[in-house]
């Protein structure tokens, strides 16, 4: 979040502008066999990269070595991303973490926001994946992390690498909360199946399968990817869902045409909007409206602020009633106000805030209601903002619901997909 608000765009998003941000330097070495960060002297790090490795492999190792920095012992040894044995006993936890933080680096949640609309595609998938620069694998995984569907990816060899008609067997699989498929590591897939069809790297099959009874007719969709060292025929990667079932979105907001103001359903609720650091008087937007609405909200926020100035600070949050069992939630996740030449939205701001506007709405049975808070004067990315709502509301059971005019499109895609012709 950082990163975005000092002007770290994408897709693709580019791991060694990244690293500039972070103030990380970065050398090229070709002698390396893939990438690692070492000790440079007064407590800071560098990355050292091997430039002649594939390019997915490269962004991925650079996104890999900048999460090791999050660690606070980073400088105290080199690590190594190709060879975790040449690091401390229990390097291979750390480079299992610093794979995760390094997949949500290059691919952020918001960024891959059209992963919510329509059925997941693997044609689909493989232009996103040649978008992005990244590997079919990481953004297989990614894409599974991220959408509600009953959905599950797997990663699946031959038996005998070196003979083609040898049968399938799962290597491993990751699932959606929706839907567990139970196919452990080792599982003989069945003789004919359409992973056979993927022959080469980059070649895609679908068809209707049974891999279990007990899971009865799936939809596979498999593509061919990089083969194993030795191994003649390619592993194949993919995705699979049960039939005709669908998921049952209860992890996402409600998004809906119509007035935040006069918000749907019963008491109690909670209207939550969004405010900047440097004045507790709401003069534009949709703060105005709320003001015309429920002039005692502003009044009530003012003398909140004005008993203790210093509550006016990024990741405040304050909340008063202004009818029966209904209350308005100020959040303060805006630095300053006026023209700028980047947005003036703190996102980390905005999750601080909302995580005490959901303990309060917990506590109180509500549902919570807005407008598209951070996407107006802010500046900031929706997508990205609905993430955060996501993660401190929806995903602990709080119902929010977003309001949209009518003249504005539900789902409203990001500018950078639009401009690169992949807006929905």
């Amino acid at each position: 979040m950082h990163a975005i608000e000092q002007g770290w765009h994408g897709p693709p998003f580019d791991p060694f502008e990244l690293a500039r941000i972070q103030g990380i330097p970065v050398e090229a070495h070709q002698e390396l066999a893939d990438a690692r960060v070492v000790p440079a002297g007064d407590g800071g790090v560098r990355i050292e990269y091997n430039p002649t490795r594939p390019a997915p492999r490269l962004r991925f190792s650079l996104a890999h070595e900048i999460a090791h920095t999050l660690f606070p012992d980073v400088a105290a040894a080199a690590r190594y991303r190709a060879n975790p044995a040449a690091g401390p006993p229990d390097a291979w936890q750390l480079e299992l973490l610093c794979n995760v933080a390094a997949a949500e680096l290059i691919m952020p949640t918001d960024a891959l926001s059209e992963l919510r609309k329509g059925p997941l595609k693997i044609e689909r998938l493989m232009e996103l994946r040649r978008t992005y620069g990244v590997s079919t694998e990481a953004l297989l995984r990614r894409a599974v992390k991220l959408t509600n569907r009953p959905l599950a990816m797997f990663a699946a060899s031959r038996t005998n690498p070196t003979t083609a008609t040898s049968p399938f067997r799962i290597d491993y699989t990751a699932r959606t909360k929706a839907w567990d498929p139970q196919l452990p590591g080792g599982r003989l897939l069945p003789e004919k199946t359409v992973l056979a069809e993927c022959t080469a790297i980059g070649f895609t099959a679908k068809r209707e399968e049974i891999w279990a009874e007990r899971l009865g007719p799936m939809r596979v969709q498999a593509v061919g990817a990089p083969a194993f060292p030795g191994h003649r025929f390619p592993r194949v990667l993919g995705l699979i869902s049960p039939h005709g079932v669908r998921a049952a979105a209860t992890n996402e907001v409600d998004v809906l045409h119509g007035d935040a103001l006069k918000p749907s359903g019963a008491p109690p609720r909670v209207l939550v909007h969004l405010v900047n650091d440097k004045t507790p008087n709401w003069g534009r937007g949709f703060a105005a409206s709320l003001r015309s609405r429920f002039p005692a909200a502003q009044d009530d926020f003012r003398d909140w602020v004005l008993a203790d100035p210093t509550r006016l600070e990024l990741g405040a949050a304050y909340v008063g009633e202004v009818a029966d069992r209904m209350w308005v939630a100020t959040i303060v996740g805006q630095r300053g106000y006026g023209p700028s030449k980047r947005p003036r939205i703190r996102y980390e701001a905005v999750r601080q805030a909302l995580t005490q506007v959901a303990a309060f709405a917990r506590d109180q049975g509500a549902t919570v209601h807005m407008p598209r808070i951070g996407a107006g004067q802010a500046g900031g990315r929706w997508s990205m903002v609905r993430e955060l709502v996501e993660q401190t509301m929806t995903r602990e059971g709080i119902r929010v619901t977003v309001y949209v005019p009518p003249r504005e499109a539900i789902d409203e895609p990001d500018a950078e997909l639009t401009q690169l012709g992949l807006g929905i």
